[in-house]
């Protein structure tokens, strides 16, 4: 589980960066109103208007103010782009700000996260969504004759765990940093 957390950790962040390099790129690129109202915690209202940059399938919602030289805002976890609140405009004073809702967080949507397996999808599966209320698999796709993995077995599965969608991806062995990234004497 802890190189599922990595996994997620490094994507978003990834992500992040990848939304903040096509905004500052292409500034007048996937423009949509957004919604005036953040969720959560560190809800509130906003100028009323922002944008929607598409990376990697996640459409981050953002808003600009000033001119200037780029300073891009992230917040932290459970935040939004209020949480910078009266700071948001004195930084944008000779700035071109740019606040990123990241995935999950104000108007920003989340994506299905994937677990990977080696082997063991359909177990996993079936072990969460037995110790997890209001759980179950939506479903399987199994390997057919011609494809790389054994006949019949599970090469992916979606299941919810309490409301929350998750993927399963028998994919293989993970090799170790080492093997991928060679050290250099």
């Amino acid at each position: 589980m802890l190189f599922t957390s990595l996994a997620v950790t490094c994507r978003q962040n990834v992500a992040a960066i990848l939304a903040a390099a096509t905004i500052i790129a292409f500034p007048t690129r996937a423009h949509a109103q957004a919604t005036p109202t953040a969720q959560g915690a560190w809800g509130g209202k906003t100028q009323g208007v922002g944008h929607y940059a598409d990376v990697n399938g996640i459409k981050l919602y953002y808003e600009t103010a000033g001119t200037g030289r780029p300073l891009i805002l992230l917040h932290g976890g459970l935040g939004a782009i209020e949480m910078f609140g009266p700071n948001l405009p004195a930084l944008a004073k000779g700035r071109k700000v740019i606040a990123v809702d990241l995935q999950a967080h104000g108007r920003t949507a989340d994506i299905t996260p994937f677990l990977w397996f080696d082997n063991q999808a359909e177990e996993a599966m079936n072990f969460y969504t037995s110790i997890f209320r209001n759980s179950k698999t939506l479903s399987v796709r199994r390997y057919g004759e011609a494809e790389p993995g054994p006949t019949g077995s599970v090469m992916t599965g979606t299941f919810q765990l309490d409301g929350q969608e998750f993927m399963a991806l028998n994919a293989g062995t993970i090799r170790s940093a080492d093997a991928m990234w060679p050290r250099h004497a």
